[in-house]
């Protein structure tokens, strides 16, 4: 996502010499925000190879039971690796890895985020939306059966985009 427009924006309203002191405190506030996580983000992202065991792609929706009293729950895969700790953005993982099965990071509802061998994933059965903070920094929008991945994951994860389309036409018969 480019933020180049919106920083330079409050770099004007910042360094405008006006009485609107609020306003000009606000815009430096945010700017400085904005500049954190420009330096947290990796200017490069090396594309990963799809391998003939990596199932699924980023945006997919899919269930996850982890076979307790909870419900199944339904979530969107941000990410995939040979195993969960090439994954892991920050310190969520909850199972080991192993070097043998793909690991998906999946948001799920309420901001929880988890790390997942493929065993324990499969297609949602009817997709729904996912109220998850971080949804927006990685998607572009909900397409109603799957997110569409915005440019920086496209980047990132480089064949998934026809494995999203083959996705949704094998399971969901979208044209």
């Amino acid at each position: 996502m480019d933020l180049s427009g919106i920083a330079m924006l409050l770099k004007n309203i910042r360094d405008t010499n006006t009485n609107l002191l609020v306003t000009r405190a606000r815009a430096k506030v945010i700017l400085d925000r904005l500049e954190k996580i420009q330096e947290i983000i990796p200017p490069n992202v090396i594309p990963k190879e799809r391998s003939k065991y990596v199932n699924y792609a980023v945006g997919m929706i899919v269930e996850f039971d982890d076979y307790t009293c909870e419900p199944t729950r339904i979530g969107v895969i941000v990410g995939w690796g040979r195993d969960g700790n090439e994954l892991i953005r920050q310190d969520h993982q909850r199972y080991r890895s192993t070097k043998a099965i793909p690991y998906y990071e999946v948001f799920f509802s309420d901001d929880k985020t988890f790390f997942l061998p493929q065993v324990c994933i499969n297609p949602a059965k009817k997709p729904t939306w996912i109220d998850h903070s971080e949804i927006g920094r990685y998607f572009s929008h909900f397409q109603g059966t799957h997110y569409m991945p915005n440019q920086k994951l496209l980047e990132e994860y480089p064949d998934d985009l026809e494995v999203l389309r083959e996705y949704c036409k094998r399971y969901y018969k979208c044209s």
